[in-house]
């Protein structure tokens, strides 16, 4: 009888210890519910559309490996800055319907913020361009993606 009575009061010490973390677990905050790609309005400038800002924040989330595929001479952004006007060229040529430069974009290193975006399709060759006002003392990085070769990063530079 006296095992029984222990096995009992080990299980019931285990069963209370058991509730007593699932308490613990349970008054812990609920989890985020925004999807790993939903822009907020402190990391992407209002002029830019949902979808384009949603495809933009997936791919710097999802591609961790940047500038690693492609000839570095034709998708690496370039960045140019006179006074308070910014231009970012890559060089690339599309080579056929899925190899073109889909996305350039810049952001401000500062603030963490994509200033400025511009989508191309398939049928857009190249040289692929974006212009844009930036604040001077901020600094700002290129940034391009391309349908074949991934994410690409440029040099950043202050205004």
């Amino acid at each position: 009888a006296r095992p029984a009575v222990e096995r009992r009061a080990a299980l019931s010490s285990l069963a209370l210890g058991f509730l007593g973390s699932a308490a613990i677990l349970t008054s812990a905050p609920p989890p985020a519910r925004a999807s790993i790609a939903e822009p907020t309005q402190a990391v992407v400038a209002s002029g830019i559309p949902n979808k384009l800002a949603r495809s933009l924040l997936q791919i710097e989330r999802l591609n961790v490996d940047s500038n690693g595929q492609g000839d570095r001479k034709t998708h690496k952004p370039r960045l140019e800055i006179s006074g308070n006007r910014a231009t970012v060229t890559v060089p690339h040529v599309s080579e056929g319907p899925s190899d073109y430069v889909q996305y350039i974009w810049l952001k401000n290193d500062d603030a963490d913020a994509i200033v400025a975006a511009k989508e191309f399709g398939p049928n857009d060759k190249g040289p692929y361009t974006l212009s844009a006002t930036v604040t001077p003392g901020r600094t700002y990085a290129p940034c391009c993606y391309c349908a074949t070769h991934g994410l690409w990063l440029g040099r950043a530079e202050t205004a």
